[in-house]
């Protein structure tokens, strides 16, 4: 999984999650700069935790089972067609149809290129791995150009069996050279050995949203709809929130028989109050 996996630790409240996911809180952060100094930023209080994102995943999901939905593992979407009746959602062994499609793809955009509602204003590069590590430091956050350019680059302590840290990148391009750099210069703090097992996980990380996050009978949530927060590219959180968005907003859609754009239009002025929990929320350490 290619995930950083911090999470501000109110988020656990508002939306109820699974706190069994919990792997060790944060309370320090250190600013590296590309001059060499170093800020150090410590709160009184847990802001922000990390997560094992997999048992994340298979908490909510089975949650959602209980709740009623129905799972199809390792089936790839090879087609979402709008028809007058509903959305019918294809892929290589099956064909299902429904009122309405949710894409919640992640980082992936052939759907939306399909249903002609754009890309991402802009995608930089990621690299990240766990590695294990002797001690557990603070979390550090690195700048500059030498480091990884027009964005960062990151170590953030995991408490599993043994100690571990996330090392990663987010940057324009070559994201695995930068990854090699980055843990080059902190390996001997954290005390982590250069072996075979240091290949980073690379992905594609969107900054700023698609041209459009509905469609007739179709709404886009999360990372599939560039919905992420803009100074860190971090994911899960505005994930939680667009899913609850949109819940509401299809929730009465669909009750009124009606799933049509002008229905998920109404989803931008939905919910002040958690639209303002989340430009308060921008603040948080998520990632």
């Amino acid at each position: 999984m290619h995930c950083t996996g911090v999470l501000a630790a109110d988020a656990f409240e508002e939306f109820e999650l699974p706190d069994d996911s919990v792997l060790n809180q944060l309370r320090t952060v250190q600013f590296h700069a590309p001059s060499g100094n170093t800020i150090e930023y410590a709160t009184p209080t847990v802001e922000a935790v990390v997560i094992d994102r997999a048992r994340f995943d298979r908490r909510l999901a089975e949650r959602a089972a209980l709740a009623g939905a129905e799972l199809s593992y390792g089936e790839r979407v090879t087609n979402v067609a709008v028809d007058g009746g509903g959305v019918r959602v294809t892929t290589p062994s099956t064909s299902v149809h429904a009122r309405v499609c949710v894409l919640a793809c992640g980082a992936s955009y052939a759907v939306q290129r399909k249903l002609r509602l754009g890309m991402p204003r802009l995608l930089l590069h990621s690299a990240q791995a766990e590695l294990p590590a002797r001690r557990l430091g603070d979390v550090e956050v690195h700048f500059g150009e030498r480091v990884a350019p027009r964005g960062f680059a990151w170590a953030v302590p995991v408490q599993r069996e043994r100690p571990y840290v996330r090392i990663g990148v987010m940057c324009a391009q070559h994201a695995d050279r930068h990854f090699d750099r980055m843990l080059e210069d902190i390996a001997p703090r954290w005390g982590v050995e250069r072996t075979a097992q240091c290949q980073p996980r690379q992905k594609i990380l969107p900054l700023g949203p698609i041209e459009r996050t509905f469609a007739e009978r179709v709404v886009v949530l999360g990372d599939a709809a560039g919905i992420v927060k803009p100074t860190t590219g971090g994911g899960i959180y505005y994930s939680l929130l667009s899913a609850s968005l949109a819940c509401d907003t299809l929730t009465g859609a669909l009750g009124r028989s009606c799933a049509g754009s002008s229905s998920c239009a109404a989803s931008r002025s939905a919910s002040p109050t958690r639209t303002s929990t989340a430009c308060s929320r921008s603040r948080a350490p998520t990632v």
